[in-house]
């Protein structure tokens, strides 16, 4: 599955919705000399800076960051998601499992939260 076929999924966009995420991908690369993936990665990095400072009771909010190694590993992994069991989800199912899946791309220093607190303080950012 593609970052957009993860978005129309999570949104609920089905039938055409590839052809359609096939299409932005192109007018995309065509306009922007980009990718979605690309365009995604630098939307995450973005994102993840601006919410830094909800970490500051946690840790320095200028450590927080992106592990783009991991991300890039993420990205990848994607192709492997099983796109029929996961339209098959509800909504909050979705969005914890999108938020599994890039959970470990973000560092927070320093923190010592159980796993499904981190989770929930890293929602807002997925």
């Amino acid at each position: 599955m593609t970052i957009l076929g993860l978005v129309f999924n999570a949104y609920d966009i089905i039938g055409t919705g590839f052809s359609i995420a096939g299409d932005i991908n192109h007018a995309i690369k065509h306009l922007c000399n980009t990718t979605a993936e690309e365009l995604f990665k630098a939307s995450f990095v973005k994102v993840v800076k601006q919410y830094a400072s909800d970490f500051a009771d946690l840790t320095d909010p200028k450590t927080v960051e992106v592990d783009h190694h991991t991300f890039d590993n993420v990205m990848a992994s994607l192709k492997d998601v099983d796109e029929v069991q996961f339209t098959q989800l509800n909504g909050s199912e979705k969005i914890s499992e999108i938020t599994t899946f890039f959970q470990n791309c973000i560092i927070v220093p320093n923190h010592q939260l159980p796993k499904m607190d981190f989770e929930r303080r890293i929602r807002p950012i997925i």
